[in-house]
């Protein structure tokens, strides 16, 4: 499953997408899933009405954050697609390497530690919505597998942004306490 972020678009509705009952403003952000070809339409549609949880939208933390479109069990482990991609590591002069736009987009957007960024082996012209994930010492969601999985900590309920502490992802984050 790969996400397609178009934004402010007035011609493109979420409420055909999600929900009939959920408004959301011009200013949402507004995300279309697109099925690869491992997924079959009745694969797709049944995670449309059933595991289509989360959009992005501004944050008042940090940029652009995930949201909850409804509530979402504690113990929920179908937030974000499975099996988007793997981490490629880069050491931190590679980066530094980069033109300037790169590597603003990976300092932005991947984890890192004293020595290296991780790196989706998609680049960034697909995007995951893990990657809008934002950092709070007291998270709602957890890492499971090095970020394979996701799972509600506790019940998050529509409207609320969720957060992952980054140090359960990558070791020696001291910047982001």
């Amino acid at each position: 499953m790969h996400l397609l972020i178009r934004t402010r678009n007035p011609q493109l509705s979420t409420r055909n997408l999600f929900s009939p009952t959920r408004n959301f403003s011009q200013s949402d952000y507004i995300c279309r899933l697109i099925a690869t070809p491992n997924m079959t339409k009745e694969a797709l549609l049944n995670e449309l009405r059933h595991e289509t949880w989360i959009t992005l939208k501004p944050s008042t933390v940090h940029g652009i954050g995930v949201f909850a479109l409804c509530d979402i069990p504690k113990g929920s482990q179908e937030i974000f697609s499975k099996g988007v991609g793997n981490w490629i590591t880069l050491n931190i002069a590679d980066v530094e390497s980069l033109p300037t736009h790169s590597k603003e987009m990976v300092e932005t957007y991947c984890l890192f530690d004293k020595d290296h960024y991780y790196v989706p082996d998609y680049g960034f012209k697909v995007m995951d919505m893990v990657n809008y994930l934002n950092h709070s010492n007291e998270p709602n969601v957890i890492s499971i597998h090095h970020g394979e999985i996701f799972e509600a900590l506790r019940d998050i309920k529509a409207g609320e942004e969720l957060f992952v502490n980054y140090h359960s992802l990558v070791e020696d984050l001291e910047s982001y306490d």
